[in-house]
């Protein structure tokens, strides 16, 4: 556990998951390039990680688990892919500087406090997506303005 102390940044190579706990309460890793190899993100494997600013979740993952970025208070965004199709308990939890999640598919099987603690995040999804409300987990969500070609 020395041995990663202290990481601030990883490159990953390889299909794999993301283990339980992998970087629990790593605070010094501020950035993390999750290749498009990553098929999910386990049980808190990003909890605690206090300098975390912007998480891009690759379009093979199908799930991210319970706590997997709880209290990652300085995460502020979040982009999760269509191929994600589940995302459980407390996943985003206590990320108290999110701001926006943005969601690149249709709605993905959620627990309704996923996002809890989480009170200025905002959820946004692209037009043309379904399976969205005026909410998700709790949190405000808004179709993003289509753009078009020429901007």
């Amino acid at each position: 556990m020395d041995e990663v102390a202290h990481v601030n940044a990883v490159h990953f190579e390889g299909h794999f998951l993301i283990g339980e706990g992998a970087f629990l309460g790593r605070t010094r890793l501020s950035q993390v390039a999750l290749p498009n190899t990553l098929t999910g993100i386990g049980v808190g494997a990003f909890s605690g990680c206090t300098r975390l600013s912007s998480v891009r979740i690759p379009h093979n993952a199908t799930g991210i688990g319970v706590g997997a970025f709880y209290g990652s208070s300085s995460l502020t965004s979040v982009t999760i892919p269509n191929s994600v199709t589940n995302i459980v308990y407390y996943a985003f939890s206590g990320c108290t500087n999110l701001r926006g999640a943005y969601f690149l598919g249709n709605a993905p099987l959620f627990s309704s406090d996923c996002f809890s603690s989480a009170d200025q995040a905002t959820v946004y999804y692209l037009p043309g997506t379904s399976g969205w409300g005026k909410t998700f987990g709790d949190r405000a969500d808004r179709a993003l303005a289509a753009r078009s070609s020429g901007e």
